[in-house]
């Protein structure tokens, strides 16, 4: 290990031994003008006649002998008896009559203080359709409705329990594009198949008008998805529809990834006086939203993405 703010730089050191061996300065003198003490410059003057310019650079801290390092059997076995059982430093004490100070020092050393290290790190899969409607993800975010006088956030929350008001939820269908990254969001009542079908019906008339065909849609495998009516809606407009692994929603990592952002740039952004109020201001959320430039689009807007226009004004309608 190396001093991360050692007191001289290399710098300073040479210039020590310079003023010392050229100019003739006492030791004394030269360590006063560097801020150091006798000794240290008598430190630096010694490596430097010994070892040359090499001696005054940084070097490790660690000691050239350990006299009282675990043996190196005792620290294979604990590493096989860590892989083996599992168990933290408290019980192969026990289990080997050592020191649980010892046994941590080892496992550190060995990287295997933590139980994630067991654990294989899957890389990390990441794609892009090549065109828009290419892929598109569908999914559903449920909010609670907002009552006329407020809800809890407007009221508190203690409040609000003694009420004992009933509003029930409303539902944000969202879909974005997996090249372009541009949303569409409309609200339902409920996360039943005909709303989802309805849901649908709405993105493909937006993307159609805009001359781009969806090829294939990406839900996870809430039971709207799975119906028979949203499959036969799908083949009649000529979807493939593509379900992602169970209990696996990284999938479909680009709609959660919006739904987060609409939750905290658009639902829970202010405080709202009722829900109509919240669904008055979606549009000109998912406006600006089309509109922003993106690090992740290369600075490009997703409209610019959608339509395919390398301008990165965001000046589209």
């Amino acid at each position: 290990m190396v001093d991360a703010k050692p007191r001289l730089n290399l710098y300073q050191r040479q210039l020590v031994c310079e003023r010392v061996r050229a100019e003739y300065w006492s030791v004394t003198k030269a360590a006063r003008a560097a801020g150091v003490s006798r000794q240290t410059a008598h430190k630096w003057l010694r490596r430097a006649a010994r070892e040359g310019p090499a001696g005054l650079r940084d070097r490790s801290s660690r000691p050239h002998r350990m006299p009282r390092l675990t043996r190196i059997d005792l620290a294979v076995q604990i590493c096989v008896e860590r892989t083996t059982r599992r168990v933290g430093p408290h019980e192969l004490a026990l289990l080997l009559g050592m020191a649980r100070s010892t046994i941590y020092a080892v496992l550190r050393r060995a990287e295997l203080s933590r139980l994630g290290a067991f654990v294989a790190k899957v890389r990390v899969l990441r794609y892009e359709w090549p065109e828009p409607g290419d892929m598109v993800h569908l999914d559903i975010k449920r909010l609670g409705r907002i009552p006329e006088d407020g809800g809890w956030r407007n009221i508190g929350r203690r409040l609000a329990n003694a009420v004992k008001r009933h509003a029930g939820y409303e539902y944000c269908h969202v879909a974005v594009d997996d090249r372009s990254r541009l949303p569409i969001v409309a609200m339902h009542p409920d996360q039943k198949s005909e709303s989802a079908i309805r849901s649908l019906e709405q993105v493909w008339g937006r993307y159609l008008r805009a001359g781009v065909r969806i090829k294939r849609i990406l839900t996870d495998n809430g039971s709207c998805y799975r119906s028979l009516d949203f499959a036969a809606a799908c083949d009649r407009l000529g979807i493939e529809h593509w379900r992602t692994r169970p209990y696996t929603p990284r999938t479909n990592g680009k709609a959660e990834r919006f739904i987060k952002t609409l939750q905290e740039k658009w639902a829970y952004a202010r405080l709202y006086r009722s829900s109509a109020e919240r669904t008055a201001t979606l549009t000109g959320f998912l406006d600006e939203y089309s509109h922003r430039r993106s690090p992740t689009l290369g600075g490009h807007t997703p409209l610019c993405r959608f339509f395919g226009v390398n301008d990165l004004s965001g000046n589209h309608t």
